[in-house]
């Protein structure tokens, strides 16, 4: 999500430099795909990932700023109202908003770091238990094929 935020961002900055639409290909795509983005992660959230229910409710907010804001900015440079465009870009409320997203992000992937973590200890000490389990059986199969070896040897015996 932050990275087509960030080509949102670069797409509206061209346009307003150049006027030119075609600039707008990588913020007309994230405004069509965000929305889902955010679906996407508020629908994991709600069904496994409770433990991010915080962070979600932070960041959906934020970023639909960050897309009224980019929203904004392109509509008034369609009308020629640049000066009205220079104002937006020059209160800095967009890098304070890619700001606070990007920290939400942060927060998001050191929770994910975590619980990943938490997976590959899980993992390693489930392998652990297999090695063990499976060198005992070893053992054991060993001990009962010596065992058997000498009672058929013996058997055979005059």
């Amino acid at each position: 999500m932050l990275s087509t935020l960030k080509d949102a961002e670069t797409g509206q900055r061209e346009f307003i430099l150049t006027g030119e639409e075609q600039y707008l290909e990588p913020y007309n795509h994230a405004v069509g795909a965000i929305p889902e983005l955010l679906e996407q992660f508020e629908t994991q959230v709600s069904t496994s990932k409770l433990d991010q229910f915080e962070n979600m409710r932070n960041l959906e907010p934020v970023v639909l700023a960050k897309l009224a804001e980019l929203r904004d900015a392109v509509e008034l440079s369609r009308s020629n109202r640049q000066m009205e465009v220079k104002k937006i870009l020059e209160s800095d409320r967009g890098v304070m908003l890619m700001n606070e997203i990007r920290g939400h992000c942060v927060a998001i992937d050191e929770i994910a770091k975590i619980r990943i973590a938490g997976s590959v200890a899980a993992a390693e000490k489930s392998l652990s238990i297999l090695r063990l389990m499976s060198m005992s059986a070893s053992i054991l199969l060993f001990v009962f094929l010596s065992i058997s070896a000498v009672a058929i040897f013996h058997h055979d015996a005059p």
